[in-house]
């Protein structure tokens, strides 16, 4: 099992929550876009499972890999379009799902049958750990590194203190102080 269906699923649910909320997505619409992800995948992964009996294993994950690698997740969802980003994150599930499903049978036939719970266990947490445990860390601090995101909210701050006043999906944004609220 590899670790790029694990760091996909990282990347396009909890980095993207606090990515997306942080350029002015609503996190309520962010939310809702994850949900309709989750029923995708409902969907998506047994048709993968189904064509990676017809065509292999590897043709359908590698292809997955491939248009993972090639489609613009963050210049879509930088488009500001509730749209876009719902169509940026379901092609992200999509992709995802093509990786995700081969492996299952792919690694149970890897096996003898006196040690395939364990091989096929021990693959599949080894690759979350790397996969998943690590990509959120590392798409915030590349997205940091090249000032591409919104300073990240200090603890038990949750607002942004990007320096522009409008965000990139257009609402305006206020200083701290200056609202009569605060």
């Amino acid at each position: 099992m590899g670790i790029g269906p694990f760091a996909l699923t990282a990347l396009i649910t909890s980095h993207i929550i606090s990515y997306t909320t942080s350029i002015g997505y609503e996190s309520s619409t962010v939310m809702r876009i994850l949900v309709a992800m989750a029923a995708t995948s409902v969907i998506t992964i047994p048709l993968f499972s189904a064509l990676s009996d017809r065509i292999g294993r590897r043709t359908v994950s590698l292809t997955g890999a491939a248009v993972a690698v090639l489609y613009a997740l963050y210049s879509m969802i930088d488009a500001g379009s509730v749209a876009v980003l719902t169509v940026a994150l379901m092609l992200g599930q999509v992709v995802q799902s093509a990786m995700y499903a081969p492996p299952a049978p792919m690694l149970s036939e890897m096996f003898g049958t006196n040690v395939r719970y364990t091989g096929v266990s021990f693959g599949y947490q080894f690759a979350s750990l790397i996969g998943a445990g690590f990509t959120p860390m590392i798409a915030a601090s590349l997205l940091v590194a090249f000032e591409c995101a919104a300073e990240p909210p200090t603890r038990g701050d949750r607002r942004n203190h990007h320096p522009r006043s409008v965000d990139r999906v257009g609402n305006e944004r206020k200083e701290p102080g200056t609202s009569k609220m605060e």
